[in-house]
């Protein structure tokens, strides 16, 4: 089964809902059973829950993350992926500095441009970035090899 891992800072807005949109995607694409995606954060505070705006902007789409809980970036979970998907540039960088290691920089990709970080904002902002993460999403299944939803 191909792995992606969606990274932002915290894990707890950005990421998650990339994670959620992915594997919703899969599912209605029948891919549940070839790829999946999970998500980290280069400073997430592990078992945090999902941000309220996060929770409320994905139950509109009839995904519940209420059970999710944040977790910070391994070297084990990096292993795992095929593909890296850094929310912006910024944490792409951090990646460049803190691996050395080739694989780890041939799985890395950055949507043009980023994504918004929606934290503190009200649920339109959490919408807006809901709705940028699911534009991206095509490009995130064409890296994998597959077809975009």
């Amino acid at each position: 089964m191909k792995k992606v891992l969606f990274v932002c800072t915290g894990n707890t807005c950005r990421s998650p809902m990339a994670q959620m949109l992915f594997n919703q995607a899969a599912k209605e694409k029948g891919l549940e059973n070839e790829v999946t995606a999970d998500s980290a954060g280069l400073a997430a505070f592990g078992g945090g829950k999902i941000s309220r705006g996060a929770l409320e902007a994905l139950l509109e789409m009839g995904i519940d993350a209420s059970d999710y809980r944040a977790k910070g970036v391994s070297h084990e979970i990096i292993s795992e992926a095929d593909l890296i998907v850094a929310m912006t540039y910024e944490h792409r960088r951090v990646f460049e500095s803190m691996d050395e290691s080739e694989s780890v920089l041939d799985k890395l990709y950055t949507p043009n441009g980023g994504i918004s970080d929606p934290y503190g904002g009200d649920i339109t902002v959490y919408r807006a970035t809901r709705d940028e993460i699911s534009k991206m999403l095509p490009a995130v299944f064409e890296r994998l090899g597959y077809t975009a939803p």
